[in-house]
């Protein structure tokens, strides 16, 4: 009876330790095969030249990581085709408006075609967790969302 307790102990914490280091992804463990493997059991994903297409309802976002002396940087990134509602002109003048009030998520517009480019910069510098991998990818989609949502109703957000 006691070899049993002791044997279920050990394996219980054997398991324990096994999922902390499975959440847990150590800076210098941090790719984009370590994040694929997070971010496909709520998603679809694909690697494609080091960077990891993810597929949301909203669309696909692309994440990349980027090695900087000791310190990675996720970036994630989401491309929009031109609204033809708007001018280009006055699309750049909504992406600064933005710019100028929100944070986190940049926004640019491409003089040439007026698509655009809203980007997320986050640091790891020690590295990061599952759960913090799948929330930031969920804080990137309602903001892009909000972009769009900004872009739509000419610069006002149901918020204000």
């Amino acid at each position: 009876m006691k070899k049993t307790i002791v044997i279920l102990l050990l394996l219980g914490l054997e398991m324990f330790g096994t999922q902390l280091q499975a959440e847990f992804i150590s800076s210098e463990n941090l790719s984009t095969a370590t994040l694929r493997n997070v971010l496909s059991e709520n998603y679809g994903t694909k690697i494609e030249d080091d960077e990891i297409t993810v597929s949301t309802a909203s669309g696909k976002i692309f994440l990349k990581v980027i090695s900087l002396k000791k310190v990675k940087i996720l970036r994630f990134e989401a491309f929009y085709s031109k609204y033809d509602k708007w001018t280009i002109q006055e699309l750049i003048s909504l992406a600064n408006k933005w710019n100028d009030s929100k944070r986190f998520l940049r926004v640019s517009i491409d003089p040439k075609d007026g698509s655009s480019t809203c980007d997320y910069y986050l640091i790891c510098v020690k590295g990061i967790d599952g759960e913090n991998v799948i929330a930031s990818m969920e804080w990137f989609v309602s903001l892009q969302n909000r972009w769009a949502e900004f872009v739509i109703n000419n610069g006002k957000t149901t918020d204000e």
